[in-house]
């Protein structure tokens, strides 16, 4: 029954198709139609604007008194002042020993020191853990304490469960 209903909907469906295709073809082209409102343009020429009104001039604004000098103050040398002075530096010679690098102990070359981070870590993104099938069922609700190590390249390494409520429900879901 639904493949005979699919049928004759599927073949009314084409034929109404073709009718609105076909009607569109008889259709004169729109150059050839006389239904066509006429629109006529008209041009009008504009009377230049009056000129602008003059409004009378604002008084200028004279300067404020400038305030009265400083009085001078007179400064003299003091007697007896030596104006030259003679400037003899001399370097001093160093006594430097050769070095030699083989008899420096200083150890095998190794990894860098890192030092604390100078800012905590903020986490780039916090995707949701999938919630356990089980517990969704069942109304569970709980959490898990993990832990893990950031490395230098922000990325999560090591994660761990240390404890969770219920437990060993959340913690492979974690």
């Amino acid at each position: 029954m639904k493949t005979l209903l699919s049928l004759i909907g599927g073949v009314l469906m084409s034929v109404a198709l073709l009718w609105v295709v076909q009607q569109l073809l008889l259709q004169p082209p729109l150059e050839q139609r006389t239904d066509r409102q006429r629109t006529r343009l008209e041009m009008v020429e504009l009377q230049p604007p009056p000129p602008p009104v003059s409004s009378p001039p604002e008084p200028e604004m004279s300067e404020p008194p400038s305030p009265p000098p400083p009085p001078s103050l007179t400064v003299e040398a003091a007697p007896n002042a030596a104006l030259a002075l003679e400037q003899s530096i001399e370097a001093p010679e160093l006594p430097l020993a050769r070095l030699d690098p083989g008899a420096l102990d200083i150890g095998r070359p190794g990894p860098a020191a890192a030092g604390a981070a100078a800012t905590a870590p903020v986490a780039i993104s916090q995707p949701r853990p999938p919630y356990p099938q089980s517990a969704l069922r069942r109304g569970l609700e709980g959490w898990v304490r993990i832990e893990f190590t950031v490395t230098r390249e922000g990325r999560v390494q090591a994660p761990r469960v240390i404890e969770s409520t219920p437990a060993n429900i959340f913690d492979q879901a974690a």
